[in-house]
């Protein structure tokens, strides 16, 4: 079994990003793999406002903020979140 997680599709259009998503789909199933969409997220950056993200029919849900790599991203581009999570990590530590 191969797994692959923590991907990151970046475009400007939204347009673009869903072309990309339907890409990276149908080369995943040539190889027979499959993307767990139960799991897939978007997170939007600077403002870029999005009615909803689909790939197909099925429409991938919005997030404010996620971690990504052991740092915790925000739509808002702060870094709030971050600080808190260390803190937190510091004390438990």
């Amino acid at each position: 079994m191969m797994f692959a997680d923590d991907v990151i599709l970046c475009r400007d259009r939204k347009e673009e990003l869903e072309a990309d998503l339907e890409d990276w789909r149908q080369v995943l199933q040539s190889k027979e793999m499959k993307v767990s969409w139960s799991k897939t997220e978007y997170l939007r950056f600077n403002g870029t406002e999005y009615d909803s993200i689909k790939l197909g029919t099925d429409l991938i849900p919005q997030r404010e903020e996620f971690e990504y790599l052991s740092s915790t991203l925000s739509a808002a581009g702060e870094s709030t979140c971050e600080v808190q999570r260390r803190m937190k990590a510091g004390w438990q530590n």
